[in-house]
């Protein structure tokens, strides 16, 4: 098996990392970790690297000998659960699913149920929010967005998540509302820590008002929280590019500092004929990329770093085209 294959075969991602060498003559040899310890590593791999800490984001390890190891603490597929299913929440749901998450929608309601199973929800759950709710676990790549008929719907689903720890807890309410609501719940014995994930009123300050607006600021707050966390889960179609069995180029973003247009871990897979699944960011550098992974393919070239200076001051002068960072990009030949 693959790194990858190992890799998305493991019953959760959770505190799993692939660690890639990108450089010298270990260049694209590949280790994987769970829960900060080597499990697996493939011929090559530098055994100085078996005892490095590993970080909590996607970034390069420096090992004594000069070599460098790319550590991408891997993420599961971002899930977001809709406590509700009205017309914020039909909006919400549409946006999460453009975007790639695992949708959840509980109602108690078979209209509306029937109404969020119409628009693609990957799963419905119909009847007791509670009871539901107890059902469904609860990681780091989970987050609860709570936004049902009523005050009395929107506390027992508060009671129900808060003991999981989420990441992300939102409650579309009036702020009148959030602050009555924090001290029945701080009444309950759920204050303290337990509130810390408690986003009331939920969403971003835009001033939104019309459910499309309201589901773009809570989306974009979800996903500010993930950018704090060290970024999104998974992408289902670059996943299926990444194990497909065909000629194919991984690329992935290994360094990134000041401004560019993605961060380290970001992916792009590039076919023999140049068409790609993912992005590094579009522009020159990606443009660069994919020439480079098309000649791999050509010339039998297994791995390369590219290295791009984006601040536009190579020639003593600013350049406005230009983002203001440096970038560092990997490439290596997936086996087929």
């Amino acid at each position: 098996m693959t790194i990858y294959e190992k890799l998305y075969a493991l019953p959760s991602l959770r505190e799993a990392a692939v660690l890639t060498v990108i450089d010298g003559a270990a260049a694209g040899a590949h280790a994987l970790a769970e829960n900060g310890r080597i499990a697996f590593k493939e011929p090559g791999f530098p055994e100085e690297a078996a005892s490095a800490a590993i970080p909590s984001r996607p970034g390069i390890i420096r090992l004594p000998s000069g070599a460098s190891v790319f550590a991408d603490p891997a993420r599961s597929r971002a899930k977001l659960v809709i406590c509700g299913g009205g017309h914020v929440a039909g909006k919400l749901l549409s946006i999460s699913r453009f975007l790639g998450f695992e949708t959840f929608v509980l109602e108690d309601r078979d209209v509306f149920a029937s109404s969020a199973k119409k628009a693609g929800a990957d799963h419905v759950l119909l009847g007791s929010y509670a009871e539901n709710l107890a059902a469904l676990p609860a990681d780091q790549d989970t987050f609860f967005v709570v936004m049902t008929r009523g005050h009395a719907h929107d506390m027992e689903c508060l009671r129900a998540i808060l003991p999981k720890k989420p990441l992300y807890t939102g409650m579309m309410c009036s702020r009148r509302r959030a602050e009555g609501s924090v001290r029945e719940l701080e009444e309950a014995g759920l204050g303290g820590d337990l509130l810390t994930c408690l986003h009331a009123p939920v969403g971003l300050p835009i001033g939104a008002e019309t459910p499309e607006e309201i589901a773009v600021s809570v989306i974009a707050e979800i996903i500010s929280i993930m950018k704090e966390r060290g970024g999104a889960g998974v992408d289902e179609k670059l996943k299926a590019a990444i194990l497909g069995g065909s000629r194919r180029v991984l690329a992935q973003v290994v360094f990134k500092d000041g401004s560019a247009p993605r961060g380290a871990g970001t992916k792009m897979v590039v076919f023999p004929d140049g068409s790609i699944a993912g992005t590094t960011g579009g522009g020159a550098p990606e443009a660069a990329a994919i020439k480079k992974a098309v000649s791999m393919l050509e010339d039998g070239t297994k791995t390369e770093l590219m290295k791009f200076d984006l601040t536009g001051l190579q020639n003593g002068s600013p350049d406005e085209t230009y983002c203001g960072g440096t970038l560092a990009v990997f490439l290596e030949q997936l086996p087929e």
